[in-house]
């Protein structure tokens, strides 16, 4: 359990620098389209948007914690 939370601070300085830089993050997905006899695949992207203040606190955060294990060694 104590190695979990360098881990976690980690996790959250890399996700909150990234949605500090992106903005935000996409995905793809597959649609599939019938029209009678016809049948075709679209892959369609989905941009999934996160505030800036959302990305200062999870940097913050991972920080915070980072620093609070290492003075608790």
């Amino acid at each position: 359990m104590k190695a979990a939370f360098p881990v976690l601070g980690l996790v959250l300085i890399a996700a909150g620098a990234l949605g500090l830089v992106n903005g935000g993050f996409s995905y793809f997905y597959d649609d599939k389209i019938d029209i009678g006899p016809i049948h075709t695949s679209v892959q369609r992207e989905k941009k999934v948007p996160i505030s800036p203040l959302l990305g200062a606190i999870a940097l913050a955060s991972g920080i915070g914690l980072l620093v609070w294990t290492k003075k608790k060694e």
